[in-house]
């Protein structure tokens, strides 16, 4: 391979490295796969976030939100996906899911009495400013027992 057919290629891979900076200094910027500049990181964001999670309760009211491996074997993403996706299509779906998570818990030696499927809103600035990981406000989705045999 020739040196200036190596300097030419170099060029033109770091031309296209590089385009889509341009794009932040554009009025209208524009996205597009694969030159991408990611306006999902650029755009304001609201300061709060709406997530569904699962909270076991014992018979002394304390709590304890559970990890998603209780209602989905895939990753974090995937678990908060699924929840998300119960949430959505309605009562029915999201009783079944807590009823699921309801049979495990039984199978477990805990204390946990009840679960519940909980849609809450959480500040980001409190969740990564402060650590404080506690909702504004919340709404229960789905409540079920945690029935021992």
């Amino acid at each position: 391979m020739s040196r200036w057919y190596a300097i030419f290629v170099s060029l033109v891979v770091v031309t296209m490295t590089m385009w889509p900076v341009g794009q932040m200094f554009s009025d209208t910027p524009s996205d597009s796969f694969p030159l991408s500049w990611y306006p999902m990181f650029h755009r304001p964001r609201s300061g709060v976030e709406k997530h569904a999670y699962v909270v076991a309760i014992d018979g002394a009211g304390e709590e304890r939100i559970l990890p998603g491996r209780y209602w989905d074997k895939g990753g974090m993403n995937q678990q908060r996906e699924h929840l998300a996706g119960v949430v959505r299509r309605g009562a029915a779906a999201a009783t079944e899911t807590c009823e699921a998570v309801a049979r495990k818990l039984a199978r477990r030696p805990s204390t946990w009495a009840i679960v519940e499927i909980r849609l809450g809103v959480f500040s980001l600035e409190r969740w990564f400013g402060e650590g404080d990981r506690t909702p504004l406000n919340w709404a229960t989705v789905a409540r079920c027992p945690v029935v021992r045999e």
